[in-house]
C-alpha cells in the first residue's frame, strides 16, 4: 500500500438549490426549478446529501430522491419528510433528476443540496491496521469531520459506494494525526456540517512500513 491523499471542497449548503418552495397537492413530482438546475436536473458541486425543508409537518410522507452518484451510477433514496425543520439523506448525489412525494404538502417545501458530503472510499491493503492518517484544513475552514472505514469487499461487483458498511473516528473540526488500530479494507473522509464555502479537508494514508525507522 502507498501513501494517498483524499480532499474534500465544499460549497455552501444551498437548501432550495434543487427544488424552490411548493407545496404539492398530491402525490408526484416536485419541479425542479432551482439555482442548481438547468435543463430541470441539478448538479452539485461535489457528490452530496440531499436535504429537505419545510414550515409544517412533512413527517407523514416520504421524499423519494433520483438521480447519479458520482460515478455517474443511477442512485435512488427515499427520505422521511420533515416536521417544521431541515431533514437530510445519507448518500451522496452529484445529480438529482427527480423528486417524488408520496403525499399533499402541508407546508412551504424546498429541496437542495446540505452541507453534509462523504469522499469515495479509497481501498488499503486488505485488512490492515496500523496505518497512520493525518487530516489537514486550509486557512479559515469551518466544519466538522471524521474519517470513516469499512471491512466490506471493495472490489466485487455488488459493492456501492453509497451501500457499504462504515464505522467511524470520533467527529473533529481541528487538524489532527493518529493511528488506525482496527483492521479495515477502505477509507474515505467525511464532512457532517460545513459553514465555509471553499474551505477543504484533506485526509492522508500512510502505510505503517513508511512510518517505520531503523
Amino acid at each position: 500500500m502507498r501513501a494517498f491523499s483524499i480532499s474534500l471542497t465544499m460549497d455552501d449548503a444551498d437548501p432550495d438549490g434543487i427544488c424552490l418552495t411548493q407545496t404539492p397537492g398530491g402525490s408526484g413530482n416536485l419541479t425542479i426549478n432551482g439555482a442548481l438546475q438547468t435543463g430541470g436536473v441539478a448538479t452539485m458541486d461535489v457528490a452530496r446529501h440531499v436535504s429537505i425543508t419545510s414550515d409544517a409537518d412533512e413527517s407523514g410522507d416520504t421524499y423519494t430522491i433520483t438521480g447519479t452518484d458520482r460515478l455517474g451510477l443511477t442512485l435512488t433514496e427515499t427520505i422521511t419528510g420533515p416536521d417544521t425543520t431541515i431533514t437530510t439523506g445519507n448518500k451522496n448525489f452529484l445529480t438529482v433528476t427527480q423528486v417524488a412525494t408520496s403525499g399533499a404538502g402541508s407546508g412551504n417545501i424546498t429541496v437542495g443540496s446540505a452541507d453534509e458530503a462523504e469522499s469515495k472510499w479509497a481501498p488499503v491493503e486488505a485488512f490492515s491496521s496500523d496505518a497512520g492518517y493525518a487530516v489537514t484544513l486550509t486557512s479559515g475552514a469551518d466544519l466538522v469531520y471524521q474519517v470513516e472505514y469499512t471491512l466490506d469487499d471493495v472490489f466485487v461487483s455488488t459493492f456501492t459506494q453509497d451501500g457499504a458498511n462504515s464505522f467511524n473516528y470520533q467527529a473533529k473540526t481541528t487538524a489532527s494525526a493518529g493511528t488506525f488500530d482496527k483492521p479495515m479494507t477502505a477509507v474515505r473522509l467525511a464532512v457532517n456540517t460545513f459553514a465555509n464555502s471553499g474551505g477543504t479537508a484533506t485526509l492522508r494514508v500512510i502505510p505503517p512500513r513508511s512510518r517505520q525507522t531503523g
